[in-house]
C-alpha cells in the first residue's frame, strides 16, 4: 500500500497545510524505512522516540518537532481502525456503569467539587464511546494516547480542553482501574486557543452595574466584590453570609 490514503487523511479538514504536507510525508517515509516495515503495517509508537533521537543529530529542533507530529499522526492513522483489544467477547454496559459509579465514589471521597465530578463523567462517557467495545479493565496506555490524539486531530479541541480530558482520564486510570498512565510524549498536542482576554477596569464595571437592576445587579455586585464565579454565586446560602 502506498501513502496515498495517509496523504488524503492529512488533507482532510486541513489537518496539515499544503505547504507542510510534502515534509510530513517525507518524515513518515523515513520513519517507515527506519522501522524496516511496510506502509500498511502498524508501527508501535514507542519506535518514534529512537527515530527522533537519530534524526536530531543532523537536524534542527523545529524539524525534529515536525517529524514527531508527522510520525505520531501516522501511528494514530494506521492503527485507529484496528481492533483495540484482544477480548473475544464484548463487555456489557454494566461494566462501564460500574466503573462510572466507582469514579463518582472516588471523586467524592477525595472531596472534589460537583462541577469537577460532572466534567470528569462527561469525558469518561466520551472516552467510552471512543474505545468501545473495550472493557474498562482491558484498557492500556495506547487507548488514552489514541483518544487524546483523536481530540486534537479530528475534534480540533483547544489545548486547555485536551488537558482537561487528560486530567479526567488520569483520575479514572489511577483511581478506578488502578493503572498508571505511562509516557504520552508521542500524543499529538492540541494548539492553544486564540482569544483576547476581556478585562474591565473599575470605571467600566461601575458603568456595567449601573445598567443592571434587581437580582442580576445584586449578583454582579457580589461576584465583583467577592471574586466569585457565577456558579459559586448561584449556590450561595443564607448561612454563607457573614
Amino acid at each position: 500500500m502506498s501513502l496515498d490514503k495517509f496523504r488524503t487523511y492529512l488533507e482532510s479538514n486541513n489537518k496539515v497545510s499544503k505547504r507542510r504536507l510534502p515534509f510530513y510525508l517525507n518524515w513518515v517515509k523515513s520513519f517507515i524505512q527506519y522501522c524496516q516495515t511496510q506502509p500498511d503495517l502498524i508501527i508501535p509508537d514507542h519506535q518514534i522516540e529512537p527515530f527522533l533521537k537519530q534524526i536530531s543529530r543532523n537536524h534542527e529542533q523545529w524539524q525534529v518537532d515536525q517529524a514527531k507530529e508527522a510520525t505520531s499522526l501516522y501511528c494514530f492513522f494506521i492503527g485507529k481502525d484496528s481492533k483495540r483489544n484482544e477480548d473475544s467477547g464484548k463487555p456489557s454496559i454494566h461494566d462501564w456503569k460500574t466503573a462510572g459509579d466507582t469514579m463518582v465514589r472516588m471523586l467524592r471521597l477525595k472531596q472534589r467539587s460537583y462541577r469537577t465530578e460532572q466534567t470528569y463523567l462527561k469525558w469518561l462517557r466520551d472516552f467510552y464511546i471512543f474505545v468501545k467495545p473495550s472493557a474498562p479493565q482491558s484498557l492500556t496506555n495506547r487507548h488514552i494516547k489514541d483518544y487524546l490524539t483523536y481530540l486534537a486531530v479530528e475534534r480540533h479541541v483547544t489545548k486547555s480542553t485536551q488537558n482537561l480530558a487528560f486530567n479526567a482520564l488520569l483520575f479514572f486510570y489511577r483511581h478506578v482501574i488502578e493503572q498508571e498512565v505511562g509516557d504520552i510524549g508521542t500524543v499529538v498536542r492540541a494548539k492553544p486557543g486564540q482569544r483576547l482576554p476581556v478585562v474591565l477596569c473599575h470605571d467600566d464595571m461601575m458603568l456595567l452595574i449601573d445598567h443592571l437592576q434587581g437580582i442580576p445587579c445584586l449578583m454582579a455586585k457580589i461576584m465583583y466584590g467577592g471574586g466569585l464565579r457565577l456558579n459559586e454565586c448561584t449556590r450561595l446560602r443564607i448561612q454563607d453570609l457573614d
